[in-house]
């Protein structure tokens, strides 16, 4: 599920947090459950929500538990932090302790959602993408084009099992853009550098599709699997569940296109995210 959220003028921070928390945890399935804070005419949803995949972990704290999608035993999590203004912070994990509220082998990542309004002048979108693959927010004005997404079994994961089958990954730094390969971790996962379990920073490996058209010129759109791999891992690549590679330059920013079976996918950075 899609929700292309447009903040109101009024929109304040307990708004957002109200609003994110609901639609993570599927209370969220037409505009108008969102708060007073949202710009409902505005703002739109794609796809269905994921039953069973999302739990709030703690009343408190923005802590979450992600199932993963095709490994049943693995389950991760992950916290969403807030300023007194905005949303700041993203961290995941492998497990958590909920006596204290701890997560447990952990990475972290700063970033910045704010709830500016959806007016005529500043178009401030926040992209919230909860599927059974993955959690992703988009705050373009903010430059926030971060995610977490199950990633697949490999070799050394088979063998080292408590490593992490979750990823985090920043899509301003993917091929074609920013630092290219700076954007992935994997909190937990087995290293042969200390042979131990550490964070690994992967590298991100995928086919560059080139450009192709039908014979009624219509522009194919390629999509092709995207794989995460650490070289303190031996570059074992893992499969990043419902994130594949677009042809170079093909949308502009961030949009939706569906294919022949009517499911969505958003885009980023020639990167397409699968919303169902």
């Amino acid at each position: 599920m899609l929700v292309r959220y447009r903040p109101s003028s009024t929109c304040t921070l307990a708004n957002l947090q109200s609003d994110i928390n609901k639609i993570i945890t599927g209370q969220v399935s037409i505009v108008t459950d969102l708060s007073s804070g949202a710009d409902q005419t505005n703002s739109v949803i794609y796809g269905t929500y994921p039953t069973s995949v999302y739990t709030r972990v703690n009343g408190s704290t923005y802590t979450y538990s992600k199932v993963h999608s095709t490994e049943a035993s693995y389950t991760h999590y992950f916290r969403l932090s807030y300023s007194a203004s905005e949303l700041t912070g993203f961290a995941i994990a492998q497990t958590y302790t909920s006596g204290s509220d701890t997560l447990v082998n952990s990475s972290s990542k700063t970033l910045t959602v704010s709830p500016y309004p959806y007016d005529n002048y500043y178009k401030n979108t926040i992209d919230i993408l909860v599927t059974n693959k993955g959690f992703m927010i988009l705050n373009p004005g903010m430059n926030c084009y971060y995610g977490i997404f199950d990633i697949g079994h490999n070799g050394v994961t088979r063998t080292y099992n408590s490593s992490m089958l979750m990823m985090g990954q920043d899509f301003n730094d993917v091929i074609n853009y920013g630092t290219p390969n700076a954007g992935g971790t994997i909190p937990y996962s087995y290293s042969f550098d200390t042979l131990s379990y550490a964070t690994l920073t992967t590298n991100h490996n995928a086919i560059n599709a080139i450009r192709k058209q039908t014979a009624s010129n219509n522009a194919v759109v390629i999509e092709n699997p995207v794989y995460a791999a650490s070289t303190a891992a031996g570059n074992a690549g893992s499969l990043m569940y419902g994130v594949y590679k677009l042809q170079t330059g093909l949308f502009s920013g961030v949009q939706t296109y569906k294919d022949s079976s009517n499911v969505y996918r958003l885009t980023i950075n020639d990167y397409a995210i699968l919303v169902d």
